[in-house]
């Protein structure tokens, strides 16, 4: 008698143990592979996270910053239009003005320059942006150099046409700083060392003061003396160093974009370097010529001022009015 005929379906069932096998292989591997996206995602967020909070606080500092800046530039404009000083065409400004302010030309800046705010440190910082040298430390510029270099140029060395445009298109700089601490500073840096030409500063200005006898002794200068000198003097002669910032910058006609508190230098330039899209960290120095003296600060000020007759106060608060006034300083502080 002949056999069953042969059938597929009609053999053993051991194909359902393999679908069930091939099941569970699918599951775990299922598994295996939501575990890793898990892991994935957990590792994620760890990384993004501290990224998270830099770029929270990186957002914070520069909202500060700009809130700062918008307080400054409204501070001067309204000091600058009460008193009828502001003007509305920005590319009139005086030769002498011009003069003061050094072109950077590859990150369209005009610095101006203010002796004894910083001035020396920024010139480095410009002479290593006009070269496109960024990552290089500004210290290593030799100081002999600094102010004899002929790659910073002044605005005064541009024809008229080509001024007037790079005061309307490029971003002006200026560095502030309070009036009779910056006055201190010139009197300790420039007549209380031996600088060839300001020995004869001091030598005149004892002579002026005390009559041509008067010993020629530089140190003998006292900070009264030099008080008496620079109030008899019309305020446009004076030198760089305590001429008023308000005369050296013309910052009622030159559309400061950014201003900044020589106090605050050790925050305020790499923020201002970022907010001009220079985010170089580091690259702003803080040498000092005299490095074995103390800085001046607020405390070194009052010690001079205190030397000082109420009259001699009062004089410096006239010659500096516009000073304190347009960048928000008080006679009290320092």
């Amino acid at each position: 008698m002949p056999g069953p005929a042969f059938s597929p379906c009609a053999t053993s069932n051991s194909p359902e143990p393999l679908k069930a096998r091939m099941g569970q292989l699918s599951y775990k591997l299922y598994c295996g592979f939501g575990l890793c996206l898990l892991l994935l995602w957990i590792c994620c967020r760890q990384l993004e996270t501290p990224t998270t909070d830099r770029e929270t606080i990186s957002t914070d500092t520069s909202d500060h910053w700009q809130l700062t800046q918008q307080l400054r530039q409204e501070q001067l404009s309204t000091a600058c239009k009460k008193r009828g000083l502001w003007k509305s065409d920005s590319q009139l400004v005086p030769k002498q003005v011009a003069r003061q302010l050094l072109v950077e030309r590859n990150h369209r800046l005009l610095f101006c320059e203010v002796p004894k705010a910083g001035c020396s440190n920024w010139r480095r910082v410009l002479l290593l942006l006009a070269l496109n040298l960024s990552r290089w430390d500004p210290a290593e510029v030799a100081m002999d150099r600094l102010h004899t270099t002929s790659l910073l140029q002044r605005l005064n060395s541009f024809q008229p046409r080509e001024c007037d445009l790079m005061l309307k298109h490029y971003t002006p700089v200026l560095v502030t700083r309070h009036p009779l601490e910056r006055l201190v500073s010139a009197y300790r840096d420039k007549l209380l060392h031996s600088e060839p030409y300001y020995m004869h500063v001091a030598d005149k200005i004892r002579t002026a003061v005390r009559g041509s006898r008067a010993p020629k002794n530089q140190r003998n200068l006292t900070f009264p003396e030099f008080v008496t000198f620079i109030l008899r003097q019309p305020p446009a002669d004076l030198d760089v160093h305590w001429k008023p910032i308000a005369l050296l910058c013309s910052p009622c006609s030159v559309r400061y974009g950014v201003l900044i508190w020589h106090e605050n230098m050790s925050s305020e330039a790499e923020q201002a370097l970022r907010f001009l899209g220079i985010p170089s960290p580091g690259l702003f120095p803080s040498a000092k010529v005299h490095q074995s003296e103390k800085r001046t600060d607020d405390q070194l000020t009052r010690h001079y001022l205190g030397q000082l007759s109420p009259e001699q106060l009062s004089g410096l608060y006239n010659l500096y009015f516009l000073d304190f006034t347009l960048f928000g300083y008080h006679i009290q502080n320092p």
